[in-house]
């Protein structure tokens, strides 16, 4: 992997960390929060694919989990927005909507178990599908437009 991707993929994670950080909304049902991450992770997807998005979004966002008080939730994050990351970067190619529906999915089933391994209860895990769409909603609204704005850079470090 060249230096200049390399990069690229660890200055991803900090933002990953830094946005989902910016806005951490909490859900006292779930035990969780609401956040704007998925929006750097689309965009890693879109613009430098499978691998990158997987890393920024797994590493990134456990990160955030880590550093914002959310310690239980950082192994669940790790591998959910790695998967994420990872689909939604194999996806794009032919069509970013269905890339991010999919990841959405992941994100949901994801975070949705984890809420009822946590709490046991369905209330919070009706929560955390909620919010979970929206978050994902919310990040493919930013991430969409961005990445036709930004598509030349993907080009030249990809």
């Amino acid at each position: 992997m060249r230096t200049n991707k390399l990069t690229i993929i660890a200055l991803a994670m900090a933002a990953v960390a830094v946005v989902t950080m910016f806005l951490m909304v909490p859900l006292p049902a779930s035990q969780g929060y609401f956040n704007l991450g998925e929006a750097v992770i689309y965009l890693v997807a879109f613009l430098f694919g499978a691998p990158a998005a997987a890393l920024t979004g797994g590493v990134g966002a456990a990160l955030a989990d880590l550093w914002g008080g959310y310690y239980f939730y950082a192994p669940v994050t790790l591998i959910v927005k790695g998967l994420e990351g990872w689909v939604v970067g194999r996806l794009a190619p032919r069509s970013k909507v269905l890339a991010v529906f999919c990841g959405a999915l992941i994100l949901m089933a994801g975070y949705g178990t984890a809420a009822f391994v946590l709490t046991r209860q369905l209330v919070p895990v009706l929560w955390e599908l909620g919010i979970d769409f929206l978050q994902a909603f919310s990040g493919a609204l930013i991430a969409i437009p961005l990445s036709r704005a930004l598509k030349f850079l993907g080009e030249k470090y990809k």
